[in-house]
This record gives structure tokens, sequence and C-alpha cells, in this order.
């Protein structure tokens, strides 16, 4: 159970759901990697508590940025399913020709690293 009072029960209670909220507490702790700031490790462990409570597959979608592209881009996401990380993709890159969605490793491979 998640305590409503921690960092990853506030990004539940605020984004409105488990997955936007591991999304955003990933995203946060890499940004925040990157300026050495001492809360980097409550959202890494914030990301952490969510993959646990809400229990994602890692995989990784390989697309086309845009369709016709020679160069192949590889997204990595956490999902329910294939189709789940395949909507991932298109949600960030709309113009995106997916190739393929495979899942990939342990969940601890898109776990930022400090």
């Amino acid at each position: 159970m998640i305590d409503p009072k921690s960092v990853a029960g506030i990004l539940l209670t605020e984004l409105g759901g488990p997955q936007k909220a591991l999304t955003y507490a990933e995203q946060t702790a890499i940004r925040l990697s990157a300026t050495d700031s001492p809360i980097t490790g409550q959202y890494t462990d914030a990301a952490r508590e969510l993959r646990e409570h809400i229990q994602l597959t890692a995989y990784r979608v390989m697309l086309n940025e845009e369709k016709g592209d020679k160069f192949q881009l590889a997204f990595d996401c956490r999902a329910e399913d294939d189709d789940h990380a395949a909507e991932q993709a298109k949600n960030a890159y709309p113009a995106g020709e997916i190739i393929s969605v495979t899942p990939f490793g342990d969940d601890d491979s898109l776990t930022p690293r400090i």
C-alpha cells in the first residue's frame, strides 16, 4: 500500500492515475539527476514504489519518428501489454511508424541510474 503522504502517494492523487504518476516520477528523477538535486532520490524511490504498485513490464518500441524515415528510434517504456507500449510511443511520436514492440530485460532496465 502506498502512503498517501509520500511522493508516490501525492503523485497518484495529483496526476490521476498510476501510469501518469510513474511516468512523471521517472522523468523527474532523470531530470533532477542531471542537476545533482538533493531530492532526486525521493523521485527515484517514488518511481520504484509505483512500479511495484502497478506491476508493469519494460518494453522497447522500435519506430520511425516519421513514416518513411531510414533510421529507427528506440522508445523504452513500461506498459501493461504490447498495445499499451505502442500507444505510449504513438503519444510521444504522433507521426511515428511503429516497427516492433518487444518486452525486454528486467524491470530495472528503465530505472534512472544516478
